[in-house]
């Protein structure tokens, strides 16, 4: 749990989190607007999204610490070269670097280490496991700023870079093991069962024998195809973190403001993250859910029609919005878990990862144009919070147990 703690924190907490912040720097330094600029991030999610179509095979088939230590590195560059890039298609480039390594390093890997440890209690593991995205985007985002502000954007560019290697790089190379029994040890919460064939690798673990998978093939299918529209919501939702930088240039607030927006977006990321985990043991899935989409909804209004309100209602506005992080993170899984184990778990989440890199790939690019067609965040947000609930009414479908 602390190894994949430092790779997602390392990764997307360092990189993906931070990325706007470098956004509007960039965009302003470079002469281009907000779309323009962002255009670049297509060819990340495209990369990723072809990438995602092999991971499961990759994973399976070559050890882990090689794998997650090449595209950490990758990662790392890709942040890091941004420094020497002055022209669009220099930025879509590395983005296509950045990009194949993040489909190994964000949405299969944590999941799948923690469900391979873990027979109980791996939501609240993988929560926890998660919230280091939030953490560290919340402390990285004003020191990058004031970084930003002092030294410019290609200065800060390699320093995040540096970062990202030094945080996650360690643990992948003298912690992580890929099972307990490589490491000779058993899952958290296993009992002997001698009917069951032992574990050997993370895909055979099942994960989902406390729900309610007794669904026809069609039924699963129809359930598949609304988690791949809510993976795209989901994300898509989520880049209003990114957007806080410009968000504060356009409504006449300091750098120094927007990167305290973007750091308040973290603190709502991983308060999300843990308050989604711990509701949960106690509420159950759908009511957590009804809650946690609700406040993120709540957040993108406060966005939308309060620009002008005093700074402390845009950081609750913010915390609120980014919610959707969290649940981007934490409902996709338990959502696909729902109705589908083992072998064909990892088959449904690989697919519904795909629309998310996909979401990633458009996502930023949709969400900028948006504002460069309207001149305003207020369509963009009333539509966030609208996707939002729409989302919802797609979880508390998909979750809702069968009747016998």
């Amino acid at each position: 749990m602390i190894c994949c703690f430092a790779i997602y924190g390392g990764t997307m907490g360092v990189g993906w989190n931070c990325i706007g912040i470098f956004n509007a720097a960039i965009a302003k330094d470079l002469g281009l607007s907000i779309s323009a600029f962002t255009f670049s991030s297509i060819f990340n999610g495209l990369a990723a999204a072809v990438m995602l179509l092999f991971t499961d095979r990759i994973f399976k088939n070559c050890n882990i610490k090689t794998v997650l230590f090449i595209s950490t590195v990758c990662y790392a560059l890709h942040i890091g070269l941004r420094a020497v890039c002055s022209e669009i298609w220099q930025f879509c480039l590395i983005n296509v670097l950045g990009g194949a390594a993040c489909a190994f390093l964000f949405y299969v890997p944590v999941p799948m280490l923690i469900n391979a440890w873990f027979r109980e209690k791996n939501g609240i593991a993988l929560s926890v496991a998660t919230l280091s995205s939030g953490v560290i985007g919340a402390i990285l985002n004003p020191v990058l700023g004031n970084l930003i502000a002092s030294n410019g954007w290609r200065f800060a560019s390699v320093v995040n870079g540096i970062v990202s290697a030094a945080i996650a790089l360690p643990f992948i190379l003298f912690l992580l093991v890929k099972t307990p029994e490589e490491a000779g040890l058993r899952p958290y919460g296993w009992k002997p069962e001698p009917e069951r064939k032992p574990v050997t690798s993370p895909s055979e673990v099942d994960i989902t024998e406390h729900m309610n998978i007794d669904y026809t093939p069609l039924e699963k299918r129809v359930r598949l195809f609304l988690s791949i529209i809510l993976a795209f919501i989901v994300y898509l939702v989520s880049t209003c973190v990114q957007q806080m930088a410009h968000y504060a240039q356009v409504n006449g607030l300091s750098v120094m403001a927007g990167s305290a927006l973007a750091s308040a977006g973290m603190i709502g990321n991983l308060s999300g993250k843990a308050g989604i985990g711990a509701v949960i043991e106690k509420l159950g899935k759908r009511k957590t859910f009804a809650i946690s989409f609700s406040l993120a909804a709540a957040g993108d209004l406060i966005l939308a029609f309060l620009p002008g309100a005093p700074i402390g209602i845009l950081y609750a506005g913010i915390a609120l919005a980014a919610i959707s992080a969290a649940n981007n993170v934490i409902a996709m899984p338990i959502v696909v878990a729902g109705f589908s184990a083992g072998e064909e778990y990892v088959t449904f989440i690989s697919k519904v990862s795909v629309a998310t890199m996909i979401s990633t790939a458009f996502g930023s690019y949709i969400s900028s144009a948006l504002y460069d067609l309207t001149g305003s965040y207020v369509f963009e947000y009333v539509l966030y919070a609208a996707l939002t609930m729409i989302g919802l009414a797609i979880v508390l479908y998909v979750l809702k147990e069968k009747k016998k």
